[in-house]
């Protein structure tokens, strides 16, 4: 009986979990609070397609400094009603997952260790 116990413990579990959505959409207020042109990328967790394969939705912003823009989605959501957040220029530099509500701002500072600057992101939990 322990092998067999074994056994199961072993074998791979697929796992089909609920895709979250809202209707009406989340909504949030994405603001730049820096002095520099940033594109942030929201995107929503898995879904599966018709055919099978699983895919997500990612939409790209183009946001001006001092600017604020509006920002909505139905789902699929992460846990929680969240979505993936990721500010980028030629890679991502900064990532977090957020709900869609209230004031989402990306900041930065001069970067203590380099000539750059640090961006960060008041994700809401």
């Amino acid at each position: 009986m322990k092998y067999f116990l074994a056994l199961l413990l072993l074998l791979p579990v697929t796992a089909h979990a609920q895709e979250l959505y809202s209707d009406p959409p989340k909504c949030a207020m994405l603001k730049n609070d820096t002095s520099s042109n940033k594109f942030v990328a929201i995107r929503t967790d898995f879904y599966t397609k018709p055919d099978g394969k699983r895919s997500y939705y990612e939409e790209t912003l183009h946001l001006e400094p001092g600017k604020e823009r509006q920002i909505c989605a139905k789902g699929p959501f992460l846990p929680d009603y969240k979505v993936h957040l990721i500010v980028k220029s030629f890679f991502p530099l900064f990532e977090c997952d957020t709900k869609m509500q209230g004031e989402i701002a990306v900041h930065d500072k001069p970067s203590e260790k380099s000539d750059g600057r640090t961006v960060w992101v008041d994700c809401v939990n």
